[in-house]
């Protein structure tokens, strides 16, 4: 039986395609459920989704990739949504309004499925020698990548929050924002990247099991090349060169 759902970002039951998904229950696929740190959010979405499989008869737990499963570009996730999540019922693509986009509805129950851009936060953190901290991904995309800090922002949780949080989960450490250094999106992507600057106010680093490792970097020792994202390179660009909204935290 499947668990814990759909391994990159949903916010609607996704259509079940191939063996691997034969059990997937699509009323367990919600937002924010089974999903992996957002750094996966940054502006990489072009690898093809996992699940969390339970095997019977006592087999190990593991992360496949379905072999019968097209990887979704991030403009194509909404010809992946069939079903309506209300009811049940097929969806179609209809124009509502004059001029705007095509939007999902219902052909039962009349609902409207938007699919709505998808938040994630990541924070540029200085040690107190001004060096910044990075993690080098264990997962995709961007395996073996060096990306800052980030992740989800949960449904009802402030944006600065989740920031201290996840600097907190994926380095070990306590920070002070500093302020916003600016908001990234990218045409046809469904996520809006909130980067902020940061200071460390505790010193022990330590990566989770998302990372292989987790080190500090001045700027002229930065991988330029092997940054893991658009956002990522965009955002140390935009650091180094000063941009910093200290009012927006």
């Amino acid at each position: 039986a499947i668990v814990h759902g759909v391994k990159h970002v949903i916010d609607e039951p996704l259509n079940s395609r191939g063996q691997d998904l034969v059990d997937f229950k699509r009323t367990r696929a919600l937002a924010q459920h089974g999903m992996p740190h957002a750094r996966d959010l940054q502006d990489g979405h072009e690898s093809g989704l996992y699940v969390s499989v339970t095997k019977s008869r006592g087999e190990d737990n593991g992360r496949v990739p379905s072999p019968n499963f097209t990887p979704m570009q991030p403009h194509e996730h909404g010809g992946a949504y069939r079903y309506c999540p209300a009811c049940a019922q097929r969806l179609e693509s209809r124009q509502l309004k004059m001029g705007d986009r095509k939007r999902l509805v219902c052909v039962g129950c009349g609902n409207v499925l938007y699919l709505d851009p998808k938040v994630a936060v990541g924070t540029i953190i200085a040690m107190a020698d001004t060096r910044i901290v990075m993690v080098r991904r264990a997962i995709e995309p961007g395996y073996g990548l060096w990306v800052f800090p980030g992740g989800y922002v949960d449904r009802g949780e402030v944006v600065s929050t989740a920031a201290v949080r996840e600097a907190r989960e994926e380095a070990g450490i306590d920070i002070r924002l500093n302020g916003l250094v600016s908001i990234y999106s990218y045409p046809d992507r469904p996520p809006v990247i909130i980067v902020y600057a940061a200071t460390a106010i505790t010193a022990d680093l330590r990566h989770d099991d998302e990372s292989l490792e987790i080190a500090t970097f001045s700027e002229s020792e930065i991988p330029w090349e092997a940054l893991a994202f658009r956002s990522t390179r965009e955002a140390l660009r935009d650091y180094y060169d000063g941009v910093l909204h200290p009012h927006c935290c």
